[in-house]
């Protein structure tokens, strides 16, 4: 049987490459005549720029910038000097993943360090294409911060430039452009977002994804009137109507600054990436494809890889194993394999993981007899 193995990340804990490599060892001590191979997937958030690099003609380069607490920190991005292309990925610098749980407060956290990272990549690869991977942020700033490194003015009624972080945009009260905008804006940049969700609203940045980014309850409010404030603003400015794409919703709202103001290109991730890969080609060879993620659920399915993994596999009419983290069930009559039980709390260290990961794939070794011979 050929397997193809592609799970995304297991957030905070182990990178697809990881997950993939677990899973495709079990499998091949419990079926060792399986042809298996193994696909590393992201969708705009973290491990999305190492996914895209595998194929190949990228070297790892260096820059230093600064965390959502601005604290510095050195960025790895990927360089094709044949392709003229860079790429590098938000969650490396203002991800959620490099704070503490205490230490996720969006009122404060910003996304400066991108924006500070994009300048660097600019002057360093003047006539390179840019591919920034948007995702798994843990700010609600809507790119403010980002673009304040790169040169933009936010103000108050008062005339004074906000603090930053997400708590200061109900304030924000005028936008200014800086000298180099025309130079930005006709920079060639394609930001993938790894949500469909819009800016605003029930499903939006701050009510989908605050609490995550360490939003409490009785702050969601305030998040949204803030990024509700800010596209107020941008239409002010730009003099065009505010229209809440799909994907504005991503990454604390930095795609309305950086389409609705610089006019870079935006991509849904789960898509772009998978062709970027060749993921069909890998699909017509598979007899059977396992995916997972930390929590599969139904949001999984709207907009996630794992969900554009189900779409593909069953067009081409591909078997499919899910694994998920946690309380997960059949969705499209898809078998989902649970790593720990609901009332067990997640694995907290790789060795942890690996463990429960090892376990599972056993678990499910019926499950694969049973699709063999189907």
């Amino acid at each position: 049987m050929n397997i193809l193995i592609s799970s995304d990340s297991f957030k905070s804990v182990a990178s697809s490459e990881i997950v993939n490599d677990i899973i495709g060892d079990e499998i091949k001590k419990l079926q060792p005549d399986s042809e298996i191979v193994r696909v590393s997937v992201a969708d705009g958030g973290e491990g999305t720029s190492k996914a895209l690099s595998i194929s190949g003609g990228y070297e790892i380069h260096h820059l230093n910038t600064v965390d959502p607490l601005r604290r510095d920190i050195n960025l790895s991005y990927y360089v094709n000097e044949t392709q003229k292309t860079v790429i590098l990925d938000s969650a490396d610098t203002i991800g959620y993943q490099l704070l503490k749980s205490f230490e996720r407060k969006p009122i404060i956290t910003s996304s400066e360090g991108l924006g500070r990272a994009l300048s660097i990549v600019f002057d360093r690869h003047e006539e390179m294409d840019v591919i920034c991977a948007l995702g798994g942020t843990a700010t609600i700033d809507g790119g403010k911060d980002a673009m304040s490194a790169l040169g933009f003015e936010f103000r108050d009624f008062e005339g004074n430039y906000l603090s930053r972080g997400g708590g200061s945009l109900p304030g924000l009260s005028s936008l200014s452009y800086p000298e180099s905008f025309d130079y930005l804006a006709s920079r060639k940049v394609k930001i993938l977002h790894d949500v469909l969700n819009p800016l605003m609203g029930k499903s939006g940045a701050a009510e989908i994804f605050g609490p995550q980014k360490g939003a409490r309850t009785g702050e969601i409010e305030f998040f949204s009137l803030g990024l509700k404030n800010l596209a107020r603003i941008v239409s002010m400015t730009t003099g065009v109507d505010f229209v809440d794409k799909p994907g504005y919703g991503a990454a604390g709202g930095i795609c309305i600054l950086f389409n609705g103001i610089l006019g870079w290109d935006m991509y849904h991730g789960a898509p772009f990436i998978l062709d970027w890969l060749g993921y069909d080609e890998y699909l017509k060879w598979a007899d059977l494809v396992i995916t997972g993620e930390g929590c599969f659920d139904l949001q999984s399915l709207s907009g996630k890889i794992t969900g554009e993994i189900i779409k593909r596999a069953e067009k081409a009419g591909k078997k499919m194993i899910i694994i998920s983290g946690r309380g997960s069930e059949a969705i499209h009559g898809f078998p989902v394999f649970n790593i720990d039980p609901p009332e067990e709390q997640a694995p907290s260290s790789l060795s942890e993981f690996e463990e429960k990961l090892r376990n599972c794939i056993r678990r499910l070794s019926r499950e694969l007899w049973t699709l063999r011979k189907s």
